[in-house]
């Protein structure tokens, strides 16, 4: 919304000014909360939407360039009053050059490639295979991290049970079970890399058509292959699609129009 430089004290401060959004992050929401299948939708397909304009160089009068995150994560989510995601905290973020190039670099090679958060860590940032100089990389990792988001937030979408019971999962972070608290890099490394252990999906997913559909989302956007990853625009595409088949069922209703 803003921004200043003003001096405290003899000290600089840089101050940007955001929306509040009082629901705070992800991480904290999903923590006290259960969702119905709706919200679920509804969170899931805005985050891929935000994520969607980031990733997208946009040509023309008001250039505006490919801009990856580097740092998605729960508690980088924040939650709107109307319960849409806004992606937030853009302080590692890179940006796209201009270029005829079909390679795109980037506007400038980050001094720490490894900076972020360990546990939300595509693997070829792990194990330092990861193509630095081209902007697409940075993106493929942000697809990985994303597919994680994705995971937090399915474990707390409600299902229902043969018996009629509600079904979820408790609350926890990606690879909280087998991970220490504040995982080191080569822990990091060992499990996704060598091991290729993913977060699991309990069976209870395959009872709910929203559910398989991210399922097989986050399958395609945790692979160890970078190439091989949905892009953001492909996963907006899929649930924009999996909406217009599903507006029929009474427990989605036509959510679609909720969130354009």
């Amino acid at each position: 919304m803003a921004w200043d430089i003003c001096s405290i004290e003899s000290v600089t401060r840089m101050i940007i000014v955001t929306d509040y959004h009082p629901e705070g992050s992800l991480y904290d929401y999903l923590q006290t909360r259960t969702l119905p299948e709706p919200e679920t939708y509804k969170l899931v397909y805005s985050a891929i939407s935000g994520l969607c304009h980031l990733h997208t160089e946009i040509e023309g009068k008001s250039y505006k360039p490919g801009i990856a995150h580097r740092d998605l994560k729960s508690k980088n989510i924040l939650i709107k009053s109307n319960r849409e995601a806004c992606l937030a905290d853009f302080g590692l973020s890179v940006c796209s050059v201009q270029s005829k190039s079909e390679q795109k670099g980037v506007d400038r090679i980050p001094v720490n490639i490894k900076s972020g958060t360990k546990r939300y860590m595509a693997p070829e940032l792990l194990d330092d295979t990861m193509k630095y100089e081209w902007f697409e990389s940075y993106k493929q990792a942000d697809m990985y991290s994303f597919a994680l988001i994705l995971w937090e937030i399915g474990s707390r979408c409600v299902t229902v049970s043969c018996e009629n019971k509600n079904e979820y999962e408790d609350y926890s972070v990606p690879y909280f079970s087998v991970t220490s608290s504040d995982p080191s890099f080569e822990e990091m490394k060992t499990l996704v890399c060598d091991q290729l252990v993913r977060p699991s999906i309990t069976p209870r997913w395959e009872r709910s058509k929203l559910l398989k559909t991210i399922e097989k989302i986050m399958r395609e956007c945790w692979n160890s292959s970078p190439g091989v990853r949905l892009t953001a625009l492909r996963v907006k595409k899929t649930l924009h699609d999996f909406d217009r088949k599903n507006q029929d069922d009474p427990l989605r209703g036509h959510l679609l129009l909720d969130v354009e």
